[in-house]
């Protein structure tokens, strides 16, 4: 119908045309109509009359109306059949139908309609999923967490459940905030753990919600990870805040190498916390490096700490050089060129 002008879908004029293209069997049109009748756009809907549109485009070869037929015998709309679902989806599944490659590889790690085979169902949930089905890169994100016909490996199941996640596919969402929770394949951390599970819980995924208190109550009782490198204490202490109440830093190690990312925020902070007692601005999602919540400290008052201990220790050191004892023969050290004994030496002993 490239020549023909456009028409509404469903409306008489479509129907019309496409009962006119079915007799003459065209198998585009056949599937077209049945799809019609599926929906019911444009007539009464009949999945008897969809079901037999479906066939004579499947007898065709056409890729789509396979896969419906495949629906069709797997819902049971006139006849339920596995055996013949898997058989319709897999003539569609051979011509790269991706949804059609994805329901091949569930009848084959069910064993529906076909015998079981794993190795199988990796292969048409690869298929799918590397033509973005997002389903089918959840699956396949859990066999390679469980290493199901395939060699474990927590990083590639992270890779296609974040795959998925990233299409709005909730049960991928609510395992990538696992992962970051428990650190599975990528980096640990609870702040972007509790964001996931929230887009998931936010579509009333139910396991979600659960785990968004599970990381609250973590958040609660383990200690905060290091500003910048996201990593606990190093040692049994619990570690310390920066001065200016922003950053805190796993060791000194880490203060030191991430001192000058720090210095500008630092400088700023601190300029909000004077000594009349004004309450700090509260740090808000825009302010960066300091901002960070989930963080673990390295007091840099100890820093500054051992730096004057030094210095002090150093004045004593002068100090104490100072002060001497000087013998009666020596030159004063009050700078005379007379002998201590004839200088300070003999007024210190009047």
């Amino acid at each position: 119908m490239c020549r023909a002008k456009d028409v509404a879908r469903g409306s008489k004029e479509l129907i019309k045309r496409l009962q006119r293209w079915t007799r003459r069997g065209k198998a585009w049109a056949q599937f077209m109509l049945g799809g019609m009748y599926s929906f019911g756009y444009g007539v009464n809907k009949n999945p008897k009359r969809a079901f037999e549109l479906y066939t004579l485009a499947s007898n065709q070869g056409h890729a789509w109306a396979q896969y419906n037929l495949g629906n069709s015998y797997d819902q049971g709309d006139v006849i339920q059949s596995d055996t013949l679902a898997f058989k319709f989806y897999k003539l569609s599944a051979d011509q790269g139908v991706a949804v059609a490659q994805y329901h091949v590889g569930i009848a084959y790690s069910d064993g529906a309609g076909v015998e079981q085979s794993v190795t199988e169902a990796f292969r048409f949930y690869e298929l799918a999923a590397d033509q973005g089905n997002r389903v089918a890169q959840f699956n396949l994100g859990i066999m390679y967490e469980q290493g199901e016909a395939v060699i474990q490996s927590d990083t590639t199941a992270f890779k296609y459940h974040k795959l998925s996640a990233d299409q709005e596919y909730t049960e991928a969402q609510n395992s990538i905030g696992v992962a970051y929770a428990k650190g599975k394949g990528v980096e640990q951390s609870l702040t972007k753990a509790r964001d996931w599970c929230i887009k998931a819980a936010k579509k009333g995924h139910k396991g979600a919600i659960d785990n968004i208190k599970i990381i609250d109550e973590l958040s609660l009782t383990i200690h905060n990870l290091c500003s910048y490198c996201n990593k606990p204490a190093q040692t049994d202490q619990t570690l310390r805040n920066c001065p200016c109440n922003g950053a805190q830093y796993c060791n000194r190690t880490c203060y030191q190498a991430h001192w000058k990312e720090h210095n500008a925020e630092h400088n700023r902070l601190v300029k909000l916390l004077p000594s009349t007692g004004e309450t700090k601005e509260e740090a808000t999602d825009t302010d960066t490096l300091c901002s960070r919540t989930m963080v673990y400290t390295y007091d840099m008052a100890d820093a500054y700490t051992e730096d004057n201990k030094k210095t002090t220790d150093e004045n004593k050191s002068k100090n104490k050089s100072k002060t001497k004892k000087q013998k009666p023969n020596d030159r004063c050290s009050c700078g005379s060129k007379k002998k201590y004994k004839k200088c300070c030496g003999s007024r210190k002993k009047r």
